[in-house]
């Protein structure tokens, strides 16, 4: 068995790693999801309808980057490419497409909800939103890029090839300063006022006197962008590492970078919508008891003179 054939094992193994971890995250949330869609007013809303598309898309990339990677012979081109090959390497490329698209549009969508009172934030947001979602498109469709040598295993419909091209330090680093932006900007503006210097730092860090929902969010923010970050510079090494060209064509950081962004940002999304439907729950609760009191106060003080 040569060095090459168990590298792309050992990342075919990893892939199916990656596919069990989704499918069993998945699995453990089906009862806030649940819960999530019982909300009427919100079931068939556009954000909604994005979750569950990024979710399937996530999920057919998992499951087709699993096949790709696991059937190493073909991947090196050293066995025939069956009917069924090709077009499963187009689904692994279209779902790992749509599922970026999705799941950055959904974190965009909860990031404009935070800043819905300050006009220009949005509109920096957007543009730096379409800045990194136009990037990459340039580079595969336009051939901006060094032509595809991946060999005969590979059957990706675009003309250009990512790894080793300055453009696509380009979209690193927008990547970078996007999600480092985002992760300041939010975790600003959802941060107590009262706090000054030194206290108002420590308080971003750790949460104190945020509220639960903020807090929350804080916690999901930093991980998000503490797990996102180190694979964009993982995957940065990789692309202009030769030694670990077999990492870049199993697509095994790339793909991890995908899944994990699809769960954490489908985390927050979650999170904030049942965090609000429970908020206004509780509200409801409070607003009842109260009604309850004052009309038992004012039936006690009719009763009196009876008395």
């Amino acid at each position: 068995m040569s060095q090459e054939f168990l590298q792309y094992q050992i990342a075919a193994y990893g892939s199916v790693v990656i596919a069990t971890a989704f499918v069993q995250e998945w699995l453990l949330c089906v009862d806030e999801e649940v819960e999530m869609c019982k909300e009427t007013r919100i079931r068939y809303s556009g954000p909604i309808l994005l979750y569950w598309l990024s979710r399937f898309a996530t999920l057919l990339y998992v499951i087709s980057n699993g096949i790709v990677s696991t059937h190493v012979q073909l991947m090196l081109g050293i066995a025939p490419a069956p009917w069924w090959w090709f077009p499963v390497n187009k689904i692994w490329f279209w779902t790992w497409f749509i599922s970026l698209v999705t799941t950055s549009l959904l974190f965009f969508i909860r990031v404009l909800a935070i800043f819905s009172r300050s006009l220009m934030t949005r509109i920096l947001f957007t543009a730096l939103w379409a800045v990194t979602g136009v990037a990459p498109n340039l580079l595969v469709w336009m051939g901006l890029g060094p032509k595809c040598g991946l060999g005969p295993g590979f059957a990706l419909p675009f003309n250009s090839c990512l790894s080793g091209s300055m453009y696509m330090l380009s979209l690193f680093l927008a990547l970078v300063f996007h999600n480092s932006f985002v992760f300041v900007c939010v975790t600003r503006e959802i941060g107590p006022g009262a706090f000054k210097g030194r206290r108002y730092i420590r308080s971003l860090i750790t949460g104190e006197g945020f509220h639960v929902v903020s807090k929350s969010l804080l916690r999901s923010g930093q991980l998000y962008f503490g797990v996102t970050m180190t694979l964009i510079v993982a995957t940065a090494i990789m692309y202009w590492d030769v030694k670990a060209f077999w990492v870049d064509n199993s697509n095994l950081v790339p793909g991890t970078y995908v899944t994990v962004s699809c769960l954490l940002t489908c985390r927050v999304f979650r999170m904030l919508l049942l965090c609000r439907h429970r908020k206004e729950q509780s509200d409801r609760e409070i607003g009842t008891t109260e009604v309850e009191e004052m009309v038992m106060a004012v039936m006690a003080r009719a009763d009196a003179p009876n008395a």
